[in-house]
């Protein structure tokens, strides 16, 4: 009945994120420049940042679709190392034992790497909301740039999460890991200006016709007011 109502062909504001729908503000656009480049110059860490529902993930999603080389994504990590290998080696489809142990699944990992180096490939491993992982576990990733040859790293890795992750980012107990980071940025909630032109851009996505649904200045400065720019609310 929505749908119909309206003449879209999908729902426009579904909060499941769509690279699709993305509308890259200037910030937005600069947080996609920002992991390409890390990823071209082989900075071995990159960190995304973000409230809730500013659009990392879907950043990350548009991210990943550009990506020509091999990348394991993890979502909702677990906060323990051994698990969090194998989520890595799942997502990689690389076979291991149940009862291998740390230094057996990074060795997995590192004949990957190895191997995709040799054909001139590179492999990525994209964690989301790692905010959620603990000091150890994020030391313990550190380890996992240690995989490389004499001229170049051997994989790169990109956490990406809510600003607490920052604030873990930046203790004395990970400074070797905070001295790893070649790229770092924060993204930004939409700005009152950006506002209607994202409701737009969605709704001409959406298959409908943005000329027939009138969002007034008022109520934009409501939803502005109300969602403070966070493209989710």
């Amino acid at each position: 009945m929505y749908l119909n109502n309206f003449g879209f062909k999908r729902y426009p504001f579904h909060v499941t994120p769509d690279p699709e729908f993305i509308f890259l503000t200037a910030c937005h656009e600069e947080a996609l420049n920002r992991l390409r480049f890390g990823l071209d110059a082989n900075s071995g860490f990159i960190v995304l940042t973000g409230e809730v529902g500013s659009g990392k993930t879907t950043i990350l999603r548009r991210f990943i679709n550009e990506l020509k080389c091999q990348f394991a994504l993890v979502f909702n990590p677990q906060d323990d190392f051994i698990k969090l290998l194998r989520q890595i080696l799942d997502e990689l489809e690389i076979r291991y034992e149940k009862d291998e142990d740390g230094p057996a699944l990074i060795e997995r990992l590192n004949e990957r790497a190895l191997s995709l180096h040799g054909r001139g490939e590179q492999l990525v491993i994209v964690i989301d909301e790692a905010q959620n992982l603990s000091l150890e576990v994020l030391e313990s990733i550190r380890l996992l740039t240690n995989l490389e040859t004499d001229k170049a790293k051997l994989l790169d890795i990109i956490l990406a999460g809510q600003p607490e992750l920052s604030g873990k980012l930046d203790s004395v107990r990970l400074i070797q890991l905070k001295q790893r980071i070649g790229m770092r940025y924060h993204l930004l909630p939409l700005s009152q200006e950006e506002m209607g032109p994202y409701i737009r851009h969605r709704l001409n996505i959406a298959g409908g016709n943005p000329d027939s649904i009138v969002f007034t200045p008022g109520a934009l400065k409501k939803i502005f007011f109300y969602s403070g720019g966070v493209p989710r609310l």
